[in-house]
């Protein structure tokens, strides 16, 4: 689902960015920050509605909510888990590169490596020892 949305958010920012750096750059309509800022404000909106359902399909399921400690709560650790799948769907890093393809490709990076090292795909034993 993660690269779905990163194949028709990431695209549009480009196409917006492409016009800011043709129209608005050179006439100092407005700085860049805002163009930026405008963006990441208008996406916040709808990355949360997205978490929201990822959230719930992931977190419940697996019953991280019903097993709490003294050291990390239920509601600590259902805010902290939301918050990480908000910042993980958030494309706001999309805005360093260059060209649209190689955000997409790092993005889809991102999203592998944390399947790789969150051990979905590898055990705990097959892990690294830190």
């Amino acid at each position: 689902m993660f690269t779905c949305i990163n194949r028709v958010t990431i695209p549009h920012f480009f196409t917006g960015r492409s016009l800011f750096e043709a129209r608005e750059y050179h006439s100092k309509t407005h700085h860049w920050s805002v163009f930026i800022g405008a963006n990441v404000l208008l996406e916040f909106f709808w990355q949360t509605l997205v978490s929201a359902p990822v959230f719930v399909a992931w977190y419940y399921p697996i019953g991280l909510a019903a097993n709490g400690d003294a050291s990390l709560s239920t509601a600590e650790r259902g805010g902290a888990s939301f918050v990480l799948i908000w910042l993980f769907v958030l494309w706001a890093f999309s805005a360093l590169f260059d060209h649209v393809d190689m955000a997409m490709d790092i993005s889809v990076l991102f999203y592998w490596l944390v399947l790789v090292l969150c051990g979905v795909l590898a055990t705990p034993d097959q892990l690294p020892k830190f």
